[in-house]
């Protein structure tokens, strides 16, 4: 715990949006301007509902990121990842919750995403977040992010035939390329895929 929290990353189930108690291992490099000189930490907690990450509100007010990679994961439940969008800024004046939401490993399926334009060029290098839509909530969350390697591609965690999803796909720096219509996953084929055009 400290006082001058930024960001509260909390661990949930997807479906149900119980906390659990899993693993969180962190990657984040961080400084006072948006250059490239950036300090580092990185770690991995055990047995946590909650990862909190804190600033030196002494030192400067607020700190830009430069690279946050978040990994989690819980028994019984699929790895995941969350990315913070390079340059945003955070402090204690921002601060805010994000849920780290699991999906069991016996309910989940994974797809293999492929962002593409109409030429069929690919989006390389990207964030996409898999939003989930909570009727409850009347609001779509995110459930999970991913990283596009040099094809394009990324895989996703869904739970097929039950829920709305919809795909984002951002530049690093957190600028919307694209927010995919909702849609159910089904697998028809495997491995199970599929390609989103961006237009």
């Amino acid at each position: 715990n400290c006082s001058d929290k930024a960001i509260t990353f909390v661990l949930q189930d997807e479906v149900n949006a119980t906390n659990l108690t899993g693993t969180i291992d962190y990657n984040i490099k961080y400084g006072p301007s948006n250059n490239n000189e950036h300090l580092e930490a990185y770690g991995s907690i055990a047995n946590t509902t909650t990862l909190n990450i804190c600033i030196n509100a002494t030192a400067t007010p607020f700190y830009y990121i430069g690279y946050g990679e978040i990994q989690y994961s819980a028994e019984n439940y699929v790895d995941r990842r969350f990315y913070l969008f390079e340059d945003s800024v955070i402090s204690n004046n921002t601060y805010n919750t994000k849920y780290l939401r699991l999906l069991e490993s016996s309910e989940q399926t994974s797809f293999l995403l492929t962002l593409q334009d109409s030429d069929l060029n690919v989006y390389g290098d990207k964030y996409t977040a898999l939003w989930r839509w909570y009727p409850d909530l009347n609001a779509y969350k995110i459930a999970e992010m991913g990283k596009t390697d040099a094809d394009g591609q990324t895989v996703a965690h869904v739970r097929t035939e039950d829920v709305d999803y919809r795909t984002a796909l951002y530049y690093l720096n957190g600028s919307l390329i694209k927010f995919d219509s909702p849609r159910r996953f089904l697998c028809t084929s495997s491995p199970c895929s599929l390609d989103i055009v961006v237009g």
